[in-house]
């Protein structure tokens, strides 16, 4: 019997962790060619890994913060702040407004009943269970240079904001902001358009690409959708530079590891 269950519990892993992922790069390459697909492939079990080591290892360091009062003050943070051991810094999420500092996430309503519930420990170790290894997803996701232009009363104003985060070295993707309206020319949609249209698909933006596959089928109003690549959605919407492309407080670009999700999600 336990011989059966160690088999199904290997089955299940071998699948999620290479061959879903696997044939989601296969889609992949027909839009990207095949190293940048392949290149994913491996490059998401790592984070995979990663993922799991988390999640074992999230209480042990949520229990080892130490308070960070210096955080507190730059981020005017209402709740006192923790910062996790130099150890554990790869599970911090960089791109949360307390710039990856604990409990983070307080901005969602289930974090912040567990936060209320059971106080800032439990609210932390649920929060680096959610977004599991998230600076490990920075920094094998995309660099991002954007050319802010802005129109001033004597002409044109401009700045370069350049986020240099990832460790795969890779050219960047390169995004142009004229007056709050996003523009990156070298990001190509292919399939149906908005947010979350029902159906498959691929966003590319030079050797990074996005899938996104929305089903048709609803639970309870919960949609099933998978997502796997690295994070694109943003730069193919009309929104502010602050939001979509600038540190902290984005994710765009970053590693997108094989997710399947049942969620409340508007399908259009």
């Amino acid at each position: 019997m336990v011989d059966v269950v160690l088999m199904l519990f290997a089955a299940v892993i071998v699948l999620w962790a290479l061959v879903l992922p696997g044939l989601t790069a296969a889609v992949a390459s027909r839009y990207v060619g095949v190293l940048p697909a392949v290149r994913w492939w491996a490059l998401n079990l790592v984070k995979w890994s990663a993922s799991m080591l988390a999640f074992v290892l999230a209480p042990l360091a949520v229990m080892l913060a130490r308070r960070d009062e210096i955080a507190e003050k730059e981020v005017h943070s209402a709740v006192p702040l923790y910062r996790l051991p130099k150890w554990a810094s790869w599970m911090e999420t960089p791109d949360d407004p307390m710039r990856g500092r604990l409990p983070g996430g307080l901005y969602e309503p289930d974090i912040m009943k567990v936060y209320q519930r059971y106080g800032w420990r439990v609210a932390a170790i649920a929060w680096l269970w959610r977004n599991r290894a998230y600076r490990v997803a920075m920094w094998l996701g995309a660099d991002i240079i954007t050319h802010e232009i802005k129109t001033a009363e004597h002409g044109m104003v401009s700045r370069q904001i350049s986020r240099n985060a990832s460790r795969l070295g890779l050219p960047p993707i390169e995004a142009w902001v004229t007056n709050g309206e996003v523009s990156v020319y070298d990001v190509h949609v292919h399939g149906p358009q908005g947010a979350f249209p029902r159906g498959l698909r691929v966003i590319t933006a030079g050797e990074f690409w996005e899938v996104r596959w929305v089903s048709g089928w609803s639970f309870g109003g919960r949609t099933l959708y998978v997502r796997a690549g690295w994070k694109l959605q943003p730069l193919t919407e009309d929104m502010p530079s602050e939001i979509a492309l600038s540190l902290p407080g984005s994710a765009t670009g970053y590693l997108q590891q094989f997710s399947p999700r049942v969620k409340h999600i508007h399908v259009t």
